[in-house]
């Protein structure tokens, strides 16, 4: 099972890392179509090469920054296995949900964020960390289901925006299938 789960993480990084030679797009000044006259210099806080367009990072920095704090606190607080750990990952799903409901970011955003956040990891972190995520996984789950109030009281979460849009768990899909929970599409 774990070199099941090492050998998808591995195949994922690779796609991912051929996926960021093909996400920024640089245009040489000859193939630019903005005149130079209108192209931004470095006194003007644009590229100190004229004529080199980058576009921004679609996935936002500030909207990953805050999935990764969020991946950041399943990695610390979910204990499956544990007395309780049934609620903290309830807790810990309803912070995603939470944050994916209102997030700009689209699922294949959060999915490239996710193995970002986890490339730097080592195979065993990776893992343990999966095993994590497998139990939020299976909270937000439940939080679909009909007891989805009580588990949340139960859990101790009494500000989240539940009901969540189907965004949300789009967007946790995405998060899974990155951690290697779901089969490629």
């Amino acid at each position: 099972m774990k070199k099941t789960i090492v050998l998808l993480l591995t195949l994922l990084l690779c796609l991912f890392f051929a996926a960021c030679g093909q996400a920024e797009t640089v245009t040489s000044p000859a193939e630019s179509t903005v005149p130079e006259s209108a192209a931004p210099d470095a006194q003007e806080g644009g590229s100190p090469e004229a004529g080199v367009i980058v576009e921004a990072d679609p996935a936002g920095g500030e909207e990953a920054e805050k999935l990764a704090a969020i991946l950041e606190s399943i990695d610390q607080n979910a204990a499956p296995g544990t007395a309780g750990g049934s609620l903290r990952a309830a807790g810990e799903a309803a912070k995603l949900l939470d944050w994916a409901a209102q997030t700009g970011m689209s699922a294949e955003d959060a999915r490239s964020a996710t193995v970002g956040w986890m490339s730097p990891k080592g195979n065993d972190a990776q893992t343990v960390f999966a095993e994590k995520l497998a139990s939020v996984d299976e909270a937000c789950a439940q939080l679909k289901g009909e007891n989805a109030q009580g588990l949340l009281e139960d859990a101790g979460c009494t500000g989240s925006a539940y009901p969540w849009n189907e965004q949300a768990y789009v967007i946790a899909e995405a998060i899974m299938a990155a951690a290697g929970l779901r089969c490629a599409p």
